[in-house]
């Protein structure tokens, strides 16, 4: 396993490859859709805009009509853009690779706390 390509989130690398070897992030895009006066949206846009590799589209209403058919984008004020870097982090997942990396930097703690009278 490369290690180098793990050091995205600032943890150490132990607990990086337990992230990893947990699969704890499932990428998945993310569609934004609002009306065109919602600023949120393009704040959210200018943030993946600005922390993207590549081109981030703005949709109007009927491209997002055309690219994504089994939703009804009926007012022609809609607009939206999608996300690629985002996705579903599994919680559950995470604090399990948490618990294996405390286990190891700290045993005795977790013996502790897991000891009941």
């Amino acid at each position: 396993m490369d290690i180098s390509k793990t050091r995205k989130t600032g943890f150490s690398p132990a607990l990086e490859i337990n992230l990893l070897l947990f699969q704890t992030f499932r990428p998945n895009e993310l569609l934004c859709f609002a009306d065109k006066q919602f600023d949120e949206l393009a704040n959210y846009h200018y943030t993946i805009q600005k922390h993207s590799k590549g081109e981030v589209p703005m949709y109007d209403q009927k491209a997002l009509t055309k690219r994504y058919p089994t939703i009804s984008f009926g007012d022609p004020k809609m607009q939206g853009c999608v996300d690629k870097s985002a996705g579903i982090l599994y919680a559950d997942r995470c604090l399990k690779a948490l618990q294996v990396n405390i286990t190891y930097k700290y045993p005795l703690i977790i013996m502790l706390f897991a000891w009941v009278p």
